[in-house]
């Protein structure tokens, strides 16, 4: 909506891959995560070839989206206690939580 003012570096999803590559292809983030490792070859099986994005899975591919170095601001949305051991690696030092609404927050410096 804003591509002069923000940039997507992580995406992520449970097992949605249809979803999740079509956004791939157009937010062009640098790493997208999945559920499991059959997810994630599902999905880069699905991508256009040149994409440059790093398909990772599991909990730590959820802690890397949510701690991505680039990243000025973390979103996160889920249902249930499921996506809240992701939303725990986007507290870095020095950022103030902003929340957004319940079970939605968002993080920035």
């Amino acid at each position: 909506m804003f591509p002069e003012r923000f940039a997507v570096k992580a995406l992520a999803a449970k097992r949605n891959i249809s979803l999740l590559s079509g956004q791939i292809e157009r937010f062009h983030p640098e790493i997208a995560v999945v559920y499991d490792e059959s997810s994630a070859i599902d999905l880069q099986n699905m991508l256009s070839p040149g994409t440059g994005v790093e398909i990772l899975y599991g909990e730590d591919g959820y802690k890397a989206a949510a701690s991505y170095q680039s990243v000025d601001m973390v979103v996160v949305s889920f249902v249930g206690a499921s996506g809240s051991y992701a939303d725990s690696g986007s507290h870095r030092g020095g950022e103030k939580h902003r929340p957004g609404e319940q079970g939605n927050p968002c993080y920035g410096r």
